[in-house]
């Protein structure tokens, strides 16, 4: 997404976590409400990045443990490619 850091904030039953203990630590045990990404607003595609992706014929999107598909319309830049 980008070289900016962006961490994935798992807000619980039990009060946030952050995405590693929640999902390695906890086992996914608490009750998810919700999902935040703390610095996706700052963080900047590069302009390579930009530009292959526009070029590309297909893109894919990396599934994770948690749906990821909310970073990317998220991040500024994304939403006009």
């Amino acid at each position: 997404m980008s070289d900016t850091p962006v961490r994935t904030l798992v807000h619980t039953d039990e009060g946030d976590l952050p995405f590693q203990h929640y999902f390695v630590r906890r086992r996914c045990e608490p009750l998810v409400i919700d999902v935040s990404f703390v610095g996706a607003d700052e963080a900047q595609m590069s302009e390579a990045a930009q530009e292959a992706i526009a070029a590309a014929d297909h893109r894919l999107l990396p599934q994770q443990p948690l749906p990821q598909h909310r970073p990317h319309p998220q991040h500024p830049g994304n939403a006009r490619l």
